[in-house]
């Protein structure tokens, strides 16, 4: 199974991250916004991908492959509603 963590450079995302990873038991992709924020990201060698949460074909391709989906990113109701319906 493959789960992808949008928002995996933030707090919550971060430690998903670690946690699924350690598990094993999982494939992890971390989605983060930015190439910094990828940088911050301990698993360098995690399929990682940045998409941004507010271009639909951005997250749909970063999403691509991916089973499950965790959204961990702070935003409006209407910006998490968003990505719940890609």
């Amino acid at each position: 199974m493959r789960i992808g963590i949008v928002g995996a450079s933030g707090f919550v995302g971060h430690r998903a991250v670690e946690m699924l990873h350690v598990e094993g038991n999982t494939e992890v992709r971390p989605i983060v916004h930015s190439q910094s924020s990828l940088e911050k990201l301990p698993h360098q060698k995690l399929d990682c991908r940045i998409a941004n949460s507010f271009d639909q074909s951005s997250l749909e391709s970063a999403f691509q492959g991916c089973d499950v989906i965790i959204q961990s990113i702070l935003g409006s109701p209407g910006l998490i509603l968003s990505l719940i319906h890609i």
